[in-house]
């Protein structure tokens, strides 16, 4: 199955022209429920242990990095932890690092398969509605997708991705526009 993208275009700073970019197409958040699913097909396991690997590697996870260790997972990538100085200058967890192994990306770039949507150069530009329209934008994409992404919001409104950041928040603080999130960081995702 190919990797389907579509080109997007970001104006430059100064009347240095356009920048365009593949923006990959994504269809579905794997949850736990479909990754069980998935290795037990791949692995010949039964779901039940695959479940319980599952359940029990975040908490492995977090054990290991509040420990002091870093976490290598073969074929996968080494996490790690990196440090801060809160607001009170006190020393905090600046964030979870994932150095994605090399030979794990090698393989994606070796075996991946591409295929451009047919439409046209997708513009992402200063907002020039209001978030009531936006809200109701993202409300129509999630009539036929389950769930919309930061990116997804961005290129569907034409604000920058900082925008959108902030124009979810205020949507899903005023329950009148019936969108709310799941998860966190970079897997954050909206709902209605």
């Amino acid at each position: 199955m190919s990797l389907i993208y579509h080109i997007q275009e970001l104006p430059r700073m100064r009347d240095e022209g356009q920048q365009t970019f593949p923006k990959l197409e994504t269809y579905n958040a794997f949850n736990n429920k479909k990754m069980i699913k998935r290795i037990a097909l791949e692995s010949g396991l039964q779901e039940g242990a695959v479940m319980a690997v599952l359940d029990a590697l975040p908490r492995a996870l977090k054990n290991i990095l509040l420990e002091g260790h870093t976490c290598k997972l073969d074929g996968i990538g080494t996490f790690s932890l990196s440090l801060a100085f809160n607001k009170g200058h006190e020393v905090t967890i600046n964030k979870l690092n994932l150095k994605i192994d090399t030979e794990f990306m090698k393989e994606l770039r070796k075996e991946a398969e591409f295929e451009k949507v047919q439409q046209e150069v997708v513009t992402v530009g200063p907002s020039k509605g209001h978030i009531s329209e936006h809200a109701a934008l993202a409300h129509k994409w999630l009539e036929s997708h389950p769930f919309i992404t930061l990116q997804e919001y961005a290129n569907l409104t034409g604000v920058a991705p900082s925008t959108a950041s902030r124009e979810l928040k205020k949507i899903c603080n005023n329950p009148s526009y019936g969108i709310s999130s799941k998860g966190a960081g970079p897997t954050k995702i909206w709902v209605r």
